[in-house]
């Protein structure tokens, strides 16, 4: 899972002259443009001559981390840029206000982009709740990829877990929680770096009562029996796995992660319940039974 996964970037390009400038459409201006998912939009408003606002607005029902940047030229900004904040599911909020420094120079503003993860900075993990296997407890499932693996699981992801479970196995919940994201409609799997960056993997993300989120990653097309928004308990079932996104062969991601800001995340080292132990941290090559 790349920083796409819940960082999805929006690049506009934005230029702006003096008072006289011809190639500059009519006064006040607004300009609006969405992330391929909807879940932030960028509104830019030209207000006159002199000034401007870039304002983030979000629709969600979980918490969202945004940070927003542009290239800026004999400009004063109300903020220092980049600018992060955090928006509380659904809101709009003006994070910059942009004003002409100096009367009779030109003014640019340009590259306006931002970046944005689930969750937020203050969330704790509770190191006292232990996990459930995600998946059924009628076999065991090896660990083909643990923490601090080498193939993927490096610097955000260095706690996130990879299961050798076959497309088509019923994928459990690990943990209660609320469904934020449900995501059912990519189709493929591949190495490309432009899976990882955008991340194409049907998945299932739950907000725990924490604040961190649990992402079951790589469901089956259609595979996804939630709804964003439907509260959820330990064992219940919330997909199909699959082999969707980033991906060299069917198998369930599992991590639990919240942001460090719009452009990080970081992921919690959790323990599990299974019919091998109790208060388990899972070691790679190792199998493991879901408890009953």
């Amino acid at each position: 899972m790349s920083a796409t996964r819940c960082a999805v970037g929006l690049l506009l390009l934005w230029a702006w002259g003096s008072a006289r400038a011809q190639s500059s459409p009519s006064l006040p201006y607004r300009h609006e443009s969405c992330s391929e998912n909807g879940r932030v939009c960028l509104i830019i408003e030209q207000l006159d001559t002199e000034s401007a606002t870039l304002t983030l607005r979000t629709t969600a029902t979980s918490e969202l981390t945004v940070t927003l940047d542009a290239e800026v030229e004999n400009v004063e900004l109300s903020t220092p840029l980049p600018v992060t904040a955090v928006f509380e599911g659904s809101q709009t909020k003006t994070l910059v206000r942009l004003r002409r420094a100096k009367r009779g120079l030109a003014w640019r503003y340009k590259n306006v982009h931002y970046n944005w993860n689930w969750g937020t900075a203050r969330a704790r993990h509770d190191d006292s709740v232990l996990y459930r296997l995600p998946f059924e407890p009628n076999h065991a499932v090896r660990v083909i990829q643990g923490y601090d693996g080498g193939i993927s699981h490096t610097g955000p992801m260095r706690h996130a877990l990879d299961f050798d479970l076959p497309e088509g196995s019923l994928v459990r919940a690990a943990r209660d929680g609320v469904v934020a994201d449900a995501i059912h409609t990519f189709k493929t799997a591949g190495t490309d770096k432009s899976y990882r960056e955008r991340d194409k993997a049907n998945r299932v993300l739950v907000r725990h009562a924490d604040g961190t989120f649990g992402y079951y990653g790589h469901l089956k097309p259609g595979g996804v029996f939630v709804r964003e928004g439907q509260s959820v308990t330990a064992g219940q079932p919330l997909g199909i796995s699959g082999n969707t996104g980033y991906s060299r062969g069917p198998h369930l991601h599992f991590e639990v992660r919240t942001a460090v800001d719009g452009t990080q995340w970081q992921t919690f080292p959790v323990r599990f319940t299974t019919q091998q132990g109790r208060g388990l941290t899972l070691e790679q090559d190792k199998s493991y039974s879901a408890a009953r």
